[in-house]
């Protein structure tokens, strides 16, 4: 399917709820390392952990679309001992409202609420699902090995595929696991906007 040539870069500085749907362009940068910070539970680690989270939202068309893939990726790193998270970022959304879309989806993976948007600033997050991989060189310091779409059934939006054909977020998770020695290619997220808060 053509891809659709608009890609939009959103540089978002409301301090609203997640709306409207958007595909954003990822920065031409190498990977964070971020210290010292008082972190939420996915940004906490030993020497050696891997992290694979994604920001999810429980009405997001595009993040439910994707959902049997996100589901079968989650098994297989989990089974790997990879640490997967699903996080929350729009406010509002309960425990319940969180545990009931995994459940009806089938994503056996920790449900993290980030209502004050700390997860999110801390990885720059802008859309739902964007997913990310973490890997931990020293207690509580990480690297983000990779930060963008979670696969390529959406090409852009109203632009999907029949089926996925790149697993971009488990790819990066095993590569990061297995130690692989060159920086793993990031694509851009398409899906849902945050609205991040100040």
């Amino acid at each position: 399917m053509p891809v659709n040539g608009l890609h939009l870069l959103f540089y978002i500085v409301g301090s609203t709820v997640l709306t409207g749907c958007a595909t954003v362009d990822l920065p031409e940068s190498s990977p964070g390392h971020v210290e010292h910070l008082d972190r939420p539970e996915p940004l906490r680690g030993a020497p050696g952990d891997v992290v694979a989270l994604i920001l999810m939202s429980t009405d997001c068309p595009v993040a439910n679309a994707m959902a049997p893939q996100i589901r079968r990726d989650i098994e297989s790193l989990e089974g790997r001992g990879v640490r997967c998270y699903l996080v929350y970022p729009r406010p509002g959304t309960t425990a319940e409202q969180m545990a009931a879309h995994a459940a009806s989806y089938r994503l056996d993976a920790r449900q993290v609420p980030d209502p004050d948007h700390r997860i999110v600033t801390a990885l720059d997050g802008t859309i739902t699902p964007q997913a990310y991989v973490l890997s931990f060189e020293s207690d509580d310091a990480w690297l983000i090995r990779y930060s963008g779409r979670v696969n390529d059934l959406y090409a852009s939006i109203g632009n999907r595929r029949d089926l996925v054909t790149e697993r971009s977020w488990h790819d990066a998770a095993i590569a990061t696991l297995d130690g692989a020695p060159m920086e793993i290619r990031s694509f851009p997220a398409v899906g849902c906007m945050i609205e991040r808060r100040r």
